[in-house]
């Protein structure tokens, strides 16, 4: 297990937008590239359950998570199966004037990864993700 803190990220858009950006259609376009066939069902509350193929190092591998909205102020991922199974972490989003803020809280365990490569391989995911939201939400 792997405790991690990456803090200070920023998207420059006030917060109302992001949150807008993600329940859009933009959002899935926006990781074509890393995900695929994803499919997601509604749990009560704010929690859902997404499955879905996350493209890493060259292949595709099938992963399940919980995923519990509460906007404005953050999203908590639990990875129930995939190569970050038992994997926990939440992005806390607060407002910087014309910007936002995203601070990353994760709890990173794996069967599959080495320990010695865990930390890595969980921020290439999350820069990935992180990449390709930047660039759709820049200006058209």
């Amino acid at each position: 297990m792997v405790y991690l803190q990456d803090t200070g990220a920023r998207f420059d858009l006030p917060l109302a937008d992001i949150w807008a950006y993600f329940s859009s259609d933009r959002h899935s376009a926006a990781h074509v590239r890393s995900l695929r066939n994803v499919r997601g069902r509604r749990l009560a509350g704010a929690a859902s359950l997404i499955t879905a193929e996350r493209y890493y190092r060259g292949q595709w591998t099938r992963f399940l998570t919980r995923s519990t909205v509460v906007p404005p102020l953050c999203i908590v991922n639990e990875e129930l199966e995939g190569l970050l199974a038992g994997t926990r972490f939440a992005m806390v989003y607060s407002p910087k004037g014309s910007q936002t803020q995203v601070d990353l809280y994760a709890d990173v365990e794996s069967k599959k990864i080495p320990a010695s490569e865990l930390e890595f391989t969980f921020l290439e995911l999350i820069e990935t993700a992180y990449r390709e939201d930047r660039a759709a939400l820049r200006p058209r």
